[in-house]
């Protein structure tokens, strides 16, 4: 029957991670099993933290291994190694071949950004958002001169609405006089 077992070695232990793959294949080889496909991935950032680590080494083996028993006494001595963070073991009938998978993440890195590439996007971004921000200062200042003009606008047309409704209050009391007078003469008579 074939299985895989997929394992991560932490960060920390960068130096034993080809000592560690020797073991695990010492370890299959051990229990009557054959070693048929490797897949070893770079450094990689882990989805979450492990003994205070994010990044770690994977590595995924395709093996043959005939006995249920012996794959039974091989997870009971993989949880032994102690520089092994993380494993498991499936059974790989099913699963695509590894050199099939070594082409799909081929692709994958030819469409991921360099970290290069990164640094001077966020470089641009920067640069972009202080542009804008001169922008801003400038239209901001524009904004504020149109309000200081409107708020002077609007004082003059309250000045001279002021001195407008002052002369009609002079017109208003002349024309009451004047009605007064035009009331007592017709009145008198």
């Amino acid at each position: 029957m074939e299985y895989e077992i997929n394992f991560l070695v932490l960060q920390s232990n960068t130096e034993t991670v080809d000592s560690i793959r020797d073991k695990v294949k010492s370890l299959i080889k051990e229990h009557k099993g054959s070693v048929v496909d490797e897949l070893v991935y770079k450094k990689r950032r882990l989805a979450y933290e492990i003994k205070h680590e994010m990044y770690g080494f994977f590595t995924v083996l395709r093996f043959t291994l005939e006995n249920n028993p012996d794959i039974i006494e091989l997870k009971r001595e993989l949880n032994l190694v102690q520089d092994i963070a993380r494993y498991i073991v499936v059974q790989a009938d099913q699963l695509p071949k590894l050199s099939q998978e070594i082409l799909s993440m081929e692709r994958r890195e030819k469409t991921t950004v360099k970290q290069e590439d990164v640094e001077k996007m966020i470089a641009k971004s920067a640069q972009d958002k202080e542009v804008k921000k001169e922008e801003v200062k400038k239209t901001t200042k524009t904004e504020e001169k149109k309000v200081e003009k409107e708020e002077a606008k609007k004082e003059v047309v309250k000045e001279e609405t002021k001195k407008g409704s002052k002369e009609d209050d002079s017109d208003d009391k002349s024309s009451l006089e004047d009605l007064d007078k035009k009331l007592d003469e017709i009145l008198s008579i």
